[in-house]
């Protein structure tokens, strides 16, 4: 008596095998659907839009203040010394520093008027539409390709259905022309004549097989599906059912990435241009300073009360940068950008 364990083992492998073997069909629209989800290099195109936009936030981020904290304890090994002279005295007065000195307290700034700052936010808004620019050349290079493989296996296999439509019609050829020459009709040289032919239309067949498993592979590379996954693509309907379908710009991507470029090589120069002008700044200081002749007098409660004070500064004003002379810096960068421009 056989293991029903075994067969009942036997059976769901069987099961699983033909349902993993089933073949999925796909029309072009599923392909399509499938690449622009799946494939990577698209993903890579998205990332570059949201970088974009993160460049977008960090220069509007510069039209904020900048605040900042600091501290610091000099000990000033060799201490300074003033010297003071009384309004019509004819004596001088010298006054020596102490040894420590501790600060701290805050500081703050924020731009007034800045160019390079402005031209900067639109250079990042041009930078935007190149990202999207770029993300759509690749959508419509992606939507090409899976087109023109697809319907490259779509003809192989309506070139497989045509081969085996002339090797059944050879097939019966063959029979009735050994049954014929068995009969004395016709001479053995036809019979393997036409038995050559269906030995070449086999091997076209086998080779044509070959093509369209090599095409289904790139197929699957594309839309980034498992080697293992049995995929075919649908026949040509007479309706028309297969059309490309896709939503394809009537303009060429290139040129609009090319015409963008142009543009935001204009501003960059605009922006390196704009470096030579003053800028105006909004200036804030808040700290206090603290002077000890010994170190250990900052840990501890007991000492005179002229070593524990505090001594506060509070300011806030203005600040005006004049760009004068900046090593050719600014000059090789608009020759630079002006190279770049005749490239494009």
């Amino acid at each position: 008596m056989k293991n029903p364990k075994l067969i009942f083992l036997v059976a769901l492998a069987f099961i699983l095998t033909t349902v993993n073997a089933q073949t999925r069909e796909l029309t072009l629209k599923d392909c399509i659907e499938m690449g622009l989800e799946r494939n990577l290099m698209l993903k890579s195109k998205t990332e570059d839009v949201h970088l974009a936009d993160i460049m977008r936030s960090d220069n509007r981020s510069r039209l904020l203040p900048m605040i900042q904290a600091f501290g610091a304890l000099n000990d000033n090994l060799h201490r300074g010394t003033n010297v003071n002279q009384m309004v019509g005295a004819s004596n001088y007065t010298y006054v020596q520093g102490l040894q420590y000195a501790a600060q701290g307290g805050f500081q703050a700034q924020m731009p007034i008027y800045d160019q390079t700052i402005y031209i900067g936010l639109k250079i990042a808004d041009r930078m935007k539409e190149i990202s999207l620019s770029q993300l759509d050349k690749a959508r419509e290079d992606l939507i090409v390709q899976i087109a023109q493989l697809y319907y490259l296996a779509q003809t192989t296999s309506q070139q497989l259905s045509l081969i085996d439509k002339n090797i059944r019609s050879l097939e019966s050829l063959d029979s009735i022309t050994n049954a014929l020459r068995d009969n004395g009709v016709v001479l053995g040289v036809d019979a393997k004549r036409v038995g050559i032919n269906l030995s070449n239309l086999r091997v076209s067949r086998d080779n044509a097989q070959s093509a369209y498993e090599q095409q289904l592979n790139l197929l699957r590379f594309v839309l980034d599906l498992a080697p293992e996954e049995q995929i075919s693509v649908r026949h040509v309907a007479a309706d028309g059912e297969n059309d490309v379908w896709g939503d394809l710009s009537t303009s060429l991507p290139e040129l609009q990435i090319l015409d963008l470029s142009l543009k935001l090589n204009e501003q960059q120069r605009r922006q390196v241009k704009a470096s030579y002008l003053p800028t105006l700044s909004l200036v804030g200081n808040l700290s206090w300073t603290n002077f000890n002749d010994k170190l250990g007098n900052y840990f501890q409660q007991n000492t005179a009360e002229h070593m524990n004070r505090w001594y506060n500064t509070t300011a806030i004003g203005v600040q005006l940068s004049v760009p004068v002379f900046d090593r050719f810096t600014r000059r090789n960068n608009i020759r630079r950008i002006d190279i770049n421009a005749d490239k494009l």
